[in-house]
């Protein structure tokens, strides 16, 4: 049973990816983004805030799937680190969720099929995945040093 647990929380992420489909489509976010965004910039033009509402949504599609790889990574690492060392693996788990995930969007009336959200999804598990070398690196050079010491 233990084995399992460890693959629930990737796994209900990519639910919970799978069930925002719908409710993150553009025309929903609008809802309660843009208000936002006009008490912010409240004297903006329609247009910047148009421009800031898809960067604001685009970045959700890089943070989304840094979680996904972080997940998938915690999963496949069999120690107890918060950060563990990067996992090629995770990262291949994450863009192909990414890419099935854009094809049932497809399929989806509210949403499009854009092969530049899957590349932006394979971002945000690549930059998480560098953020994880550059991690293990430092580790492993601080642990050089007290050797030395």
């Amino acid at each position: 049973m233990a084995g399992f647990t460890r693959w629930m929380p990737p796994l209900a992420w990519m639910g919970v990816i799978f069930l925002s489909t719908k409710s993150l489509a553009a025309q929903e976010t609008s809802r309660f983004l843009l208000p936002l965004l006009r008490w912010l910039f409240p004297d903006a033009s329609e247009e910047f805030l148009q421009g800031l509402h898809f960067i604001v949504r685009k970045l959700g599609h890089l943070l989304e799937y840094a979680i996904l790889s972080y997940l998938w990574t915690r999963t496949l690492d069999r120690s107890s680190a918060f950060l563990p060392p990067p996992s090629p693996f995770a990262f291949l788990l994450s863009i192909s969720y990414a890419a099935v995930d854009e094809f049932h969007q497809a399929f989806v009336p509210t949403r499009t099929a854009d092969l530049f959200d899957v590349l932006l999804d394979a971002s945000g598990a690549a930059l998480f995945q560098g953020f994880l070398w550059v991690w293990s690196k430092r580790r492993e050079q601080e642990e050089g040093r007290k050797a030395f010491v």
